[in-house]
């Protein structure tokens, strides 16, 4: 039993780690090894017992034949007192077997370090090494000492490390930690061997385009640098983050330099190393695939891989030489022209007849070539220059117009669609296509792209390299460079370059146009994947290394360094393509047409347009002012050939620019230099003058164009912020204004708008007033206001504050607006402004059954539960006259009456005059009372809650059942509230109009009452109903109401509440800038701030503010059914008394 202590370290340590299976080796007999095949037994734990002291041989393969296990891990114990230890060390040393898969508990008697040393000093330790050493302390045989053994890199230059842990005390009933000698225990072991500084990497450096053979200064230089981002960019990546990983781990790293990616797959070049186990690490990721999976594991994803066939599209593919006849099959052609001919024969005999039969004819007659020029000329849509006289003859002119105009149509929209609609693309789309069409093909010097042509199994790439490469008379001519390759596909369209995307993409947006951007077409060479991190699958390093990578990965460092050196995408715009229609595809219109024709038509064309030219953009100039063109819709780049300043002042003094203007006025400075100035004007109707800053100065030559100079801080910011400021101008707001007359004074007008007292008056318009007070004042400019009474007129678009914003009298509305459908089309929201309720509230009515019925005190229990507890009354009656019967000890025995009356008054909880005097009996009329006892409290709980657990509310719900009922009605007269009631085309507004108002016998005044007046009568009368918005209300109902009162409040909506918004017209220039300043508002709090103080939108109700009073509506039942039985028992005891006096004088 001395071993016992020591049996229960070995369980200890492995239920510590969770480990349920074990390879026990050791040289004890096995008598003193049952005990510890017991406890593991006991505790679940699976173990093996090989005993060392056997024949040799068969322990010649402990790694093979013990420690080959497919379990994720396994818990193997060493007595290292046996003399076979030092080979079972050895051997695992050989075979790696001290990684994270094997928890190795060794034990030495003795703690002798030195022979601890002697073994592991040279062993195949490793970082993830789980490998724990224990030894009995010597003053204490019943402690144990535990170290952490492990090495960072033994072939790497590290050395065995032995970290003392804990001690354990151990008796023969458990262990249990006695004290830490360590900070091991206060993190992983990962965590405490993070200091790589004593062993050095071997990193698989690879570099392609320097040769390899170049000093490793000159490849270290290039590796660290920036410039060329676009040359080897994947490995430059994945350097940049090894060298992240250094500074976290501190190792140091020996560079071996290569030039190749792979030779097959998962051999040869930087992944065979890795494969090989010749480097630990390696500068480029890899697109993984099932072979290097099998030896390699990929830790993260460091940048996409897109190898792509890159090429314009040629001028022979996507458009038909006759694509200008495609439009309409040549059944329709030729039916056109017939038709054409047949107008041309009648308009030729209707001249004829109009010569010979008419007095109004033309001077002379037209030919038959004539006529059928003008039909011609009308589906070409050329007008004529003759036309008949007679109303027959102009019809059938006009049908010829109008057919040809309809036909022309079709003809533009279908012809415009395909040229314009969309870049033209190739119609080759595969790489297939690609191998079997007549293209050009050139391809990167990469190895990768090589390797991957030569050796690819897919059909279509076997293929292409065939057709491509080998068939070609000199096959070193299709191995280009990336930047010869883009230039030569921007030069000869039709070329195909293939490469690596984000090598093309440098230089195409060095080189090419935006419009030769929109031309370019891609064919994936392989599948676009993403490229990894690589390590070695059996690596120790490889989880420490993950670990460090994905936090590089979850903190964006591999994605700044990804999009630094990848290029992923290439910009275009639906304005960067155009189509270009060469001459072999207009060949058929050129056939067709007189070429001289046309070019002498042009020229004139163009001499009477010169002549008319300085006329003409005056007027195009005065034509966009009256339109109000000059906004943020267009953006006008208006030259001016004659440098002629002071004339372009007087021009545009008086246009009508805006605050959001985008006008450039460019003028020429030198020979190649201009000069480009903003021109706007924040409001001329408000006074405003033109403002002309200078921006830049721009060079340009036939190729590019450069900016000199900036002439000012405009670049700076955006128009607007420069612009944001209106000091010196007056803008027209209109408010709206109804607790006072319309003709008071603005000094009386202003006084109420600017005081805070009496919140609930003019609310919206008096918080739409103080709210824009700042906006006023960050703008810096002058109010100019027109008060109304009214918002609209007809409840949407017309008359009132929104006439003055639709019709432009006003630039500014001062109080909000409810957005609709129809007031969209002429306003635009700026920002949320507040909630706008209105709402019908009335207290319950005492007249009407609300929240409670009539049988509310027989709801408790449902029928059946009534007629069973009436039941067991009558029996527990008929059981206590019986009991009466059997005592017999009583002068006078009670009737069976008399004792179903004592059990009825137990039931009610009204005792009983009369008890029973047995044991018996007494226990009876106690299951009696205690029954009786269970229902009243059963009933009472249930009355109790429904009476008092909830504010009782009315069963009138809607407005269709408020209009429909007989309460009375009132009505706030606000403007908005009287103008929706009266006009809303509403089903059920409209009913309650018509019954309330319209059909209503009360005279206007009692019906439209003020706000106090209204909370007033619903608090005095039960069942008066008054509708009002919560804005104005609520601050009565708060001064006027008591707790139980507002809990009692019934509220019906008038109609959904709504959020109004600050608005403008449509299309005013001031919106963005009205936009900006007032979200500014809504951000700071300076707009809560003041909604907060003007409106109160929520009545608070607590639990213990309701009471319920039980009116005689409620108890009518009860007190019926009292009566009721009264008269009952009358007529009961009149009989009695009868049939006394009846048997006394018998």
């Amino acid at each position: 039993m001395t071993n016992l202590p020591l049996y229960r370290l070995i369980v200890f340590n492995l239920l510590e780690i969770n480990l349920r299976s074990a390879m026990v080796f050791h040289c004890w007999s096995p008598r003193e090894a049952y005990p510890l095949a017991k406890l593991m037994s006991e505790s679940g734990i699976f173990a093996q017992f090989i005993d060392l002291q056997q024949d040799p041989e068969h322990l010649a393969n402990i790694h093979k034949d013990y420690l080959d296990s497919e379990l994720p891990k396994l818990a193997v114990f060493l007595d290292l007192g046996c003399e076979m230890a030092e080979s079972v060390t050895n051997q695992s040393s050989r075979a790696r077997l001290y990684n994270q898969n094997l928890h190795w508990l060794l034990y030495d008697e003795a703690g002798n370090l030195t022979k601890l040393s002697h073994l592991f000093h040279q062993a195949n330790l490793s970082l993830n090494a789980d490998v724990t050493h224990a030894s009995r302390q010597e003053e204490a045989q019943d402690t144990f000492v535990l170290r952490d053994v492990y090495n960072k890199g033994s072939h790497l230059g590290g050395q065995l490390n032995v970290t003392i842990d804990r001690s354990l005390q151990c008796n023969q009933s458990h262990c249990q930690v006695r004290d830490y000698l360590s900070d091991l225990h206060l993190g992983s072991k990962l965590q405490h061997r993070m200091d790589l500084s004593s062993i050095t990497f071997r990193l698989a450096a690879l570099v392609s385009v320097l040769p390899i053979n170049s000093s490793e200064e000159a490849l270290l230089e290039f590796l660290n640098s920036d410039r060329d981002a676009h040359m080897d960019s994947i490995s430059r990546i994945g350097y940049r983050l090894i060298l992240h990983c250094q500074e976290v781990l501190g190792f140091k790293m020996h560079y071996i330099w290569c030039g190749t990616w792979s030779v097959q797959d998962a051999f040869g070049g930087a992944i065979g190393m890795l494969t090989n186990e010749s480097a630990e690490i390696c500068t480029t990721p890899f697109v993984p695939s099932w072979n290097r999976l099998h030896y390699v594991h990929p830790m993260t994803e460091q940048a996409q891989f897109r190898a792509v066939c890159m090429f314009r599209t040629p001028h022979n593919a996507g458009i038909k030489a006759a694509v200008f006849l495609e439009p309409f099959m040549p059944s329709v052609w030729f039916a056109f022209m017939a038709l054409l001919i047949f107008a041309g024969v009648m308009l030729w005999l209707i001249f004829r007849l109009e010569r010979r039969w008419m007095q109004k004819c033309l001077d002379f007659m037209p030919s038959l070539l004539s006529s059928c020029l003008i039909s011609f000329g009308a589906a070409c849509i050329q007008g004529s220059y003759l036309m008949p006289k007679s109303a027959g003859g102009r019809l059938a002119f006009i049908a010829v117009m109008l057919t040809s105009f309809l036909m022309y149509n079709y003809y533009t929209s279908i012809v415009v669609a395909m040229l314009l609609g969309s870049p033209v693309r190739s119609n080759i789309r595969t790489i297939q296509q690609l191998a079997d069409s007549s293209l050009d093909v050139g391809f990167d010097t990469v190895p990768f792209t090589k390797t991957y042509l030569v050796s690819s199994p897919r059909p279509d790439i076997r293929s292409l390299y065939k057709q491509k490469v080998e068939t070609k008379r000199d096959p070193n001519s299709v191995w280009l460079s990336p930047e010869e390759g883009v230039i030569k596909v921007r030069d000869q369209p039709g070329f195909v370059y293939t490469s690596e995307a984000s090598f093309m993409y440098h230089f195409v947006e060095k080189h090419y146009l935006p419009r030769e951007i929109s031309d370019l077409n891609e064919i994936k060479l392989r599948p676009e994947s993403a490229v990894y991190g690589m390590i070695h699958l059996n690596s120790t390093y490889r989880q420490l290394l993950t670990q460090l990578q994905v936090r590089m990965l979850e903190t964006g460092i591999t994605s700044k360094h990804s999009r630094f050196f990848s290029k992923t995408k290439l910009h275009t715009f639906s304005n960067s393509f155009v189509i270009q229609v060469g001459m072999e595809y207009a060949a058929p219109l050129f056939i067709s047409l007189l070429v001289a024709y046309f070019l002498a038509l042009g020229i004139l064309l163009l001499e009477l347009s010169w002549a008319r030219w300085g006329r003409r953009t005056i007027l195009t100039l005065k034509l966009a002012s009256d339109k109000r063109l000059f906004s943020h819709r267009y953006h006008w780049l208006i030259y001016d050939g004659f440098n002629n300043f002071s004339k372009m002042k007087t021009q545009f003094q008086e246009t009508q620019f805006f605050i959001d203007a985008d006008v450039t006025y460019v003028m020429r400075n030198i020979s190649n230099s201009f000069i480009l100035y903003d021109l706007h004007n924040k409001g001329l109707q408000l006074g405003g003058k033109l403002n002309i800053t200078a921006d830049r100065e721009v060079s340009c030559d036939k190729q590019k164009c450069e900016l000199e100079r900036y002439l000012s801080d405009f670049h700076t910011r955006t128009p607007l912020q420069h612009r944001r400021s209106l000091t010196g101008l007056t803008m027209k707001a209109t408010a709206v204004v109804n607790f006072l007359p319309i003709n008071s004074s603005k000094e009386e007008i202003f006084a109420l708008m600017e005081n805070l007292n009496h919140v609930h008056v003019d609310t919206y318009g008096r918080l739409g007033y103080q709210s824009r007070q700042p906006l006023r004042d960050m703008l810096d400019c002058q109010f100019d206001y027109i008060f109304r009474d009214r918002w609209t007129d007809d409840g949407n678009v017309t008359g009132g504050m929104i006439g003055d914003l639709i019709t432009h009298v006003a630039d500014i509305s001062i109080a909000p607006f409810i957005y609709s459908l129809e007031r969209g089309l002429f306003l635009q929201p700026l920002t949320r402004f507040c909630v706008f309720r209105e709402i019908c509230m009335f207290r319950n009515p005492r007249s009407v059954s609300a929240g409670l019925s009539a049988t509310e005190f027989l709801q408790p229990f449902s029928g059946g539960v009534w007629l069973t507890f009436a039941l067991l009354l009558l029996f527990a009656g008929c059981l206590l006259w019986i009991t009466f019967l059997l005592e017999q000890k009583r002068q006078w025995k009670p009737s069976l009456l008399t004792t179903c009356l004592l059990s009825f008054g137990t039931g009610c909880i009204q005792g009983a005059w009369l008890t029973p005097r047995s044991t018996g009996g007494r226990m009876a009329f106690y299951a009696l009372m205690v029954t009786s006892f269970l229902m009243y409290n059963y009933y009472t709980s249930i009355v109790v809650s429904k009476l008092l657990g909830q504010p009782v509310k009315s069963n009138i719900r809607t407005l269709q059942q408020l209009a429909d009922s007989n309460l009375e009605v009132g009505i706030e007269p606000a403007v908005y509230t009287r103008t929706y009631v009266e006009t809303s085309e509403e089903g059920d507004v409209h009913s309650l109009y018509l019954n309330k108002v319209v059909g209503s016998k009360r005279s206007p005044d009692q019906i439209w009452l003020s706000t106090e007046a209204g909370v007033e009568a619903v608090r005095d009368r039960a069942g008066f109903v008054y509708i009002t918005g919560v804005a104005t209300a609520y601050a009565f109902v708060r001064k006027y109401f008591l707790p139980h009162q507002i809990c009692e409040l019934n509220e019906i909506p008038l109609r959904d509440a709504s959020v109004t918004h600050t608005v403008v017209v449509k299309g005013s220039s001031y919106a963005e800038l009205f936009r900006l300043n007032e979200m500014r508002m809504l951000e700071t709090g300076v707009h809560l701030k003041h909604e907060l103080f003007w409106m109160n939108t929520k009545l608070h109700c607590y639990q213990h503010n309701h009471t319920v009073a039980v009116g005689l509506e409620y108890a009518a039942p009860l007190f019926i059914l009292l009566l009721g039985a009264m008269i009952v028992c009358v007529g009961v005891l009149a009989l009695e008394v009868l049939w006394h006096r009846h048997t006394t004088l018998r």
